[in-house]
């Protein structure tokens, strides 16, 4: 198995960051499309996305482990959610063997 060659300005884990982060609703129904972009990175970071009503409850949730990418583009099923409510995507970045990371937050209307 050839190793991972990591792209060129890759940073250590203390300096990986948000670059983007961004949502698009799906016109047929309760789901979003979740577009997300990191700094480059030499060790594969884990990322948590949690989506919230405007109720404060969890709604969505998805766990990467050791994402490979540092740009990322998926789904999310917003459960027993009607359209056209108010959400808030809760995005954190982080290492388990580190304090710290990187978080943030969007609010949107699916």
């Amino acid at each position: 198995m050839l190793p991972i060659r990591p792209p060129a300005g890759a940073l250590p884990p203390d300096q990986v960051r948000f670059l983007d982060v961004k949502v698009e609703p799906w016109p047929d129904g309760p789901r979003v499309k979740v577009l997300i972009e990191l700094t480059p990175f030499l060790n594969p970071p884990n990322l948590e996305v949690r989506v919230e009503n405007s109720h404060n409850e969890v709604v969505a949730h998805v766990d990467i482990i050791e994402t490979n990418t540092a740009k990322m583009v998926f789904t999310v099923h917003l459960k027993g959610q009607p359209a056209g409510g108010q959400f808030t995507l809760h995005s954190r970045l982080y290492y388990p063997d580190m304090d710290g990371g990187d978080s943030h937050t969007l609010v949107f209307t699916a």
